[in-house]
């Protein structure tokens, strides 16, 4: 059956489908990432498998047995292992985070903060605590994504002073990738304010490093408890 095979693609009418083939196949993931819309790029999904081995076929082909084993390299472990280092972190770097702040742990401090929330205060919370949050009836809960008017042009910093929201409950990504700037525009402008800040967190998340944010993400229960105190 491999022998079959092997002659099959060694025909002159094989060598020539097959660079023509993957030509397809790369333009078409190019177009679902810079022309075509985005929803068609999940469909690109599916053809890495063919993308794959229509390399393997062709490297098999046209390229010499000497530059096989480095052609592989390049064009698949290496890919390969880039697109793992999510997965790396998340069982490395993420188990240690875990072992900081555990889910438990985290969500009983949210609980906490929610119980102890004064009567019609405005909390901001990340999407992550937003069912502990459906427990109680203390306070007002707002999804830390629209705390502005649709359309409205008001800037987050804007919104907590309008609100004069009583607290935050941020994930670590959320904090570092949003309201880290959003608290320090509150310093600067507007009408006083005390800012007390408490992570929870004693290992660092990848989201506080700006260079790592990209790489490893979403690994740390931990929250952020931000209390403001308005003047």
């Amino acid at each position: 059956m491999a022998a079959t095979i092997d002659s099959m693609m060694n025909t002159p009418k094989a060598r020539t489908k097959l660079p023509r083939a993957l030509v397809a196949a790369v333009l078409l993931i190019a177009g679902c990432i810079s022309v075509v819309t985005p929803n068609w790029l999940t469909a690109g999904i599916y053809f890495q498998p063919l993308l794959v081995g229509l390399f393997l076929a062709s490297l098999a082909t046209f390229v010499p047995v000497r530059l096989r084993v480095v052609g592989t390299v390049l064009c698949v472990v290496l890919p390969a292992c880039l697109a793992a280092i999510r997965a790396i972190g998340m069982s490395t770097w993420g188990v240690a985070c875990a072992a900081d702040v555990s889910y438990g742990a985290a969500m009983q401090r949210v609980r906490t903060e929610l119980h102890a929330a004064p009567a019609e205060a405005n909390i901001l919370l990340s999407s992550a605590y937003l069912y502990q949050a459906a427990r109680y009836t203390n306070g007002v809960w707002i999804h830390e994504d629209y705390p502005t008017p649709p359309k409205s042009g008001e800037t987050f910093a804007d919104s907590l002073r309008r609100l004069r929201v009583n607290k935050l409950i941020l994930t670590q990504f959320d904090y570092y990738r949003r309201y880290e700037e959003v608290l320090q525009e509150l310093r600067q402008g507007g009408p006083p304010v005390e800012i007390s800040i408490t992570n929870t967190a004693r290992v660092r998340s990848p989201d506080s490093y700006p260079r790592l944010r990209q790489v490893v993400q979403h690994i740390s229960w931990a929250p952020v408890i931000v209390s403001f105190s308005w003047k």
